[in-house]
């Protein structure tokens, strides 16, 4: 009995370890960026050694998955199931973005230095390209078009993924100074145009 109360606590302590490595991770991420943060800075955040993180994530894909999916636990992405109810293409459009924008609202910040370095780390890069192409599922249920052989469609839906991007809310919303409701507004009229065009 005394044998398995060990082995409990030992597995309490290694997930406070791995748990303190992961926020320190993400709280660097999201204020300095991945190419910005070294191993050791980490450590230092996390207040354990530099072996102890490594023990614990061997190559910087599993830290940076890990850190993925802490960032989601926290910061929950907004739920989209309701938009193949939505008859009108501009509808489920508009709700998209508006919803997309609110979220980077609250967390863009955040996202933001980590989006930027994904094109300089490859793991991160990797990471992004599987999230890019939820993304481009999500726009194809708005835009109800699982093919994509209409040229009008395939215009649309380009426009659209970039107008979900974070770096399209950052340079309307943060430098351009639009309000978010405003943002998402003119990104909807933008896809609906690349419809028409």
């Amino acid at each position: 009995m005394p044998r398995k109360y060990d082995l409990g606590k030992r597995r309490s302590a290694v997930e406070e370890t791995v748990g303190r490595i992961v926020d320190a991770t993400l709280h660097l991420h999201s204020t300095k960026g991945p190419a910005f943060t070294s191993v050791r800075d980490i450590a230092q955040e996390a207040d354990v050694s530099l072996i102890t993180v490594y023990r614990h994530f061997t190559n910087l894909q599993g830290l940076f998955r890990a850190c993925g999916a802490r960032y989601f636990e926290v910061y929950t992405f907004p739920s989209f199931d309701d938009l193949k109810e939505m008859e009108s293409l501009e509808e489920r459009v508009a709700t998209l973005l508006d919803r997309l924008y609110l979220y980077y609202d609250a967390h863009g910040d955040k996202l933001w230095p980590v989006y930027r370095d994904s094109e300089l780390i490859l793991e991160l890069k990797e990471l992004f390209l599987e999230w890019d192409n939820e993304f481009a599922a999500l726009a194809r249920s708005a835009l109800s078009a699982p093919s994509l052989h209409d040229p009008g469609s395939k215009k649309a839906l380009a426009t659209l993924l970039v107008l979900m991007s974070v770096t399209s809310w950052r340079n309307l919303v943060r430098i351009q100074g639009l309000p978010s409701e405003e943002a998402a507004a003119l990104a909807s009229k933008l896809v609906t145009c690349s419809l028409r065009s």
